[in-house]
This record gives structure tokens, sequence and C-alpha cells, in this order.
């Protein structure tokens, strides 16, 4: 049986957007809190390279049961005016920091109680971190509110 023409295009749509981006690690570091909240940016796993350039950062908040974004959820972004970008790109971005040559889209707003995702918005990379704060104002990278066995990984 021939797929459809419906279903080659989707396939060579997904094939193209997926390959015009190469994956870029972000993530929460370690021992972030609201008050020093540090995003780790690299093109490999062991966080040790720096992508080529860094077009900006946007922190919406989602919700945790749909992981959807609001209406009202921006709560900080900043992007590169023009093509400046900064090249090679920082390996840490902090919350709320602003880069010289970068416009600021949405101030940052205080973090609470609650979910949040983050997407990297570098040229040619796309790259995104999905994490929680809870009561005691920690930051913890994934969202999952299953229940975990022991020496097993949450799910985000």
């Amino acid at each position: 049986m021939r797929p459809s023409a419906r279903t080659v295009i989707a396939i060579a749509a997904v094939a193209l957007t997926t390959g015009c981006l190469r994956s870029a690690f972000l993530r929460i570091a370690a021992g972030s809190t609201v008050d020093n909240l540090v995003f780790t940016l690299s093109s490999d796993s062991t966080h040790l390279q720096p992508l080529a350039s860094f077009g900006g950062i946007k922190v919406a908040k989602i919700e945790c049961s749909s992981r959807r974004s609001g209406v009202d959820s921006a709560y900080w972004s900043v992007i590169a005016i023009g093509d400046h970008t900064i090249k090679p790109s920082p390996t840490h971005v902090r919350y709320g920091e602003e880069f010289q040559g970068y416009t600021v889209v949405t101030a940052p707003r205080t973090l609470s109680v609650g979910c949040y995702s983050a997407e990297l918005m570098s040229p040619g990379y796309g790259g995104y971190t999905r994490f929680r704060v809870d009561t005691l104002a920690l930051v913890h990278e994934g969202i999952s509110t299953r229940s975990v066995v022991p020496g097993t990984k949450p799910r985000s």
C-alpha cells in the first residue's frame, strides 16, 4: 500500500524541520534557587562545548499537569537584536541577566511555586528544559508529579 500524499508531506516536513536544528543542551545548574537560577548551555551532553552562538532565552510559567503555557505566561525573555549574537555562547546564563546587544522582551518576574519551561532561542539550535519551584524556593529540573521508584529517575 502506498502512503498518501498527505503522509509523505508530513514526513518530509518533520525531516526538514528536525534536520535543520542541532541539539542544544539547556539544563538547570545544580544548587539553583529562585534568587539564583542559573541555566547551563552546551552543544554536547558533557556540558563542556559552548553553542556556536547565543540568540536568547525565554522562560514561561506552565501548568504542571498539562505542561502547556498559559496566555500570560512569559516570565522572562531576552533576544538578540538583528544579527547580533554572542559567539560562542556563554556556558552559563543567570535568570534575569542582561546582555549588550540584546533586548529584553519580557522583564524578569519573580518566580513563585509552580512549573516553568525554558527555551533556547539560538540560530540553528533547539533546546529546552522544564523545571519546578518548590515551597522552599528551590528549583528542580523536570516537573513530574508522579511517584518515583527508589533508584530510578523521575520522568520529566
